[in-house]
């Protein structure tokens, strides 16, 4: 396992003194850290106070700007956040009996508007595999977060498909406005080049979702407003299903029992 040094024996001490604050291990949880990620010669030169976090910045000894920053929270909290120098992402992680588990790693696009999670699992793949019969397929996770949706996203494909997760990303920061559960799986379906897939959409601010697979709509669901009355619409494998709800005190069914819980009458 690939060792930390610090750049002076001031951060070293201030490391110690952050360490004594805290009941994690520090220093074992910043070595295990810099075994995931290209690091040959890492060297902590600084460290720095914020109101909630601080931060350690680990850097290649002989390249300045290969570097990242490790965000600790002061207080009480399992989780931290590694964000490298130039790159548009961060990596979430948990931390476990002092081993880091990555959770999540954030996209965000320039004018930070937008943000991208991949998911992992609990055993820190970026997917997952299953396998039907004599096929395998893999599954990714991931969120989606704009000034318009907020996104589950979920789909999978075989497991020899050519996918390019970057180019997926970098298609959905390049649109302007991304407003519907169907753009949205337009740009992921023109990124997976293979006529064997299910994608599934769901948007928590509208509450509605679309689940497509090998081209032929599985199901849809979007709730609809209507004189300040929300129906919803459902689409399921061919028939489209509309529940309304109604006013308490214009269903009859809800007055009959609102009034048994009352008391005001007994029902034989």
């Amino acid at each position: 396992m690939t060792k930390i040094k610090y750049d002076n024996y001031a951060i070293k001490k201030e490391m110690s003194y952050y360490q004594s604050k805290d009941d994690k291990e520090l220093e074992k949880l910043l070595e295990d850290l810099i075994n995931r990620y290209p690091f040959t010669e890492p060297v902590i030169t600084d460290i720095q106070e914020t109101y909630d976090n601080f931060l350690v910045t680990i850097k290649e000894k002989s390249i300045d700007f290969k570097k990242c920053i490790v965000s600790f929270p002061l207080f009480s909290s399992n989780n931290f956040m590694v964000r490298f120098n130039g790159k548009y992402y961060y990596d979430l992680y948990e931390i476990y009996e002092d081993i880091a588990i990555i959770l999540k790693r954030v996209y965000e696009n320039k004018k930070k508007t937008c943000t991208f999670e991949k998911l992992y699992t609990k055993n820190e793949n970026d997917k997952l595999l299953r396998k039907e019969k004599d096929n395998a397929y893999y599954t990714y996770q991931y969120l989606f977060k704009n000034d318009y949706l907020d996104c589950k996203i979920a789909f999978s494909f075989p497991v020899d498909t050519a996918f390019q997760e970057i180019e997926l990303i970098k298609d959905i920061f390049s649109l302007e406005k991304v407003d519907s559960v169907f753009k949205l799986y337009q740009v992921i379906l023109k990124n997976i080049p293979s006529s064997t897939y299910k994608i599934y959409v769901a948007d928590h601010n509208k509450n509605e979702n679309l689940m497509v697979q090998d081209g032929q709509i599985i199901s849809y669901r979007h709730s609809v407003s209507e004189d300040e009355h929300i129906s919803i619409h459902e689409y399921d494998r061919g028939k489209l299903y509309v529940t309304k709800e109604e006013q308490p005190e214009k269903n009859l069914d809800h007055q009959k029992i609102f009034h048994l819980v009352k008391g005001d009458y007994n029902e034989k």
